[in-house]
């Protein structure tokens, strides 16, 4: 975060006098951690700028889902498309499929949430633009 705002500070004065923060949403997080929330968006603003926004949406840490879609080049909501047809461990222990062949059932939340983030990132667009 630290970097982001460096560069976006030498971008800012360099190239850009009109950028400005778009937001920030936290990643990779236990929606449950809530004081460890408040911290971070506590270090967020101090880094960042008061003025950043923050948005609401917490996208959860599923580490096999999210790596496995972006090894197909697929959205989260494109990959969680193909669990009905997804082999399952049973197929993988018999020999019939490969262990990347299998969708986690862990994308259908990963999924939700990012589709709830992309919406509240075109809300927030909306207010203030």
């Amino acid at each position: 975060m630290e970097r982001i705002s460096k560069n976006f500070k030498v971008v800012k004065q360099q190239i850009n006098p009109y950028l400005q923060m778009a937001g920030a949403f936290l990643y990779g997080s236990n929606p449950s951690a809530t004081l460890m929330h408040a911290a971070v968006r506590k270090e967020i603003r101090k880094t960042l700028g008061e003025g950043t926004p923050i948005l609401e949406t917490i996208v959860g840490y599923r580490e096999v889902p999210a790596r496995n879609a972006r090894k197909k080049g697929l959205l989260f909501s494109e990959y969680a498309e193909l669990l009905p047809k997804s082999a399952s461990a049973y197929d993988v222990k018999a020999g019939r499929a490969e262990a990347e062949d299998v969708v986690p059932d862990t994308i259908i939340p990963l999924s939700k949430e990012m589709r709830t983030l992309t919406n509240e990132i075109f809300e927030h667009h909306r207010r203030v633009a």
